[in-house]
């Protein structure tokens, strides 16, 4: 399983049904967190504000479903 996501990535709904925290983690960056985001629907909690950290920049919080943290 881990191999096919080295060569083919997965798609959102596979790395939400992955169990391992790491895996998952990876998986998401590997996807990207843009595309992560819209395949997996997830809706902003708050309009974008200043990243104090990144200046120009925005930083966004968004609604995640629950089995991310588990």
């Amino acid at each position: 399983r881990s191999q096919d996501l080295i060569e083919n990535g997965w798609t959102a709904e596979q790395c939400l049904a992955e169990p391992n925290q790491e895996i998952r983690r990876v998986a998401i960056e590997l996807l990207g967190w843009d595309r992560f985001i819209e395949q997996a629907k997830l809706q902003p909690l708050h309009k974008p504000i200043p990243d104090p950290g990144n200046p120009g920049k925005t930083i966004t919080l968004y609604s995640m479903p629950e089995k991310v943290f588990g």
